[in-house]
């Protein structure tokens, strides 16, 4: 796939409804051969099988603060909501890193969970 073509970082898997969710972060090189990170969501019914959710990409490189490259990321339950904290960095070199954020809805549903035991088969 384009956008893991190089590696790929954290992942983070969380109970949902019956399922499973995981939020990983690929490392891909871009069209200028520049290495970059994004954050995905991948989904399971058994936590053995897992694919690319529609809603994707959740956090991608953009302008300003976080133009290079994603990556890293957590997720907390906080009053409710469901919030994602992540790195991200301005340049490649040199560049600033920062801590960013986001609030994460899926459609209406209640929130993740996270995983209190082990993954059984």
């Amino acid at each position: 796939m384009p956008f893991r073509n190089y590696g790929c970082g954290a992942i983070k898997v969380f109970g949902y409804k019956s399922g499973y969710l995981a939020f990983y972060n690929p490392i891909y090189l871009d069209a200028g051969g520049r290495s970059r990170s994004q954050i995905r969501m991948l989904a399971s019914v058994d936590g053995l099988s897992w694919e690319e959710t529609p809603a994707n990409p959740i956090v991608t490189p953009t302008e300003g603060w976080r133009k290079s490259i994603v990556y890293q990321l957590d997720i907390v339950e906080w009053k409710g909501d469901m919030l994602m904290y992540y790195n991200a960095r301005d340049e490649w070199y040199g560049g600033i890193e920062r801590i960013g954020c986001s609030r994460l809805t899926l459609a209406g549903e209640p929130g993740v969970r996270k995983l209190r035991e082990a993954f059984r088969r």
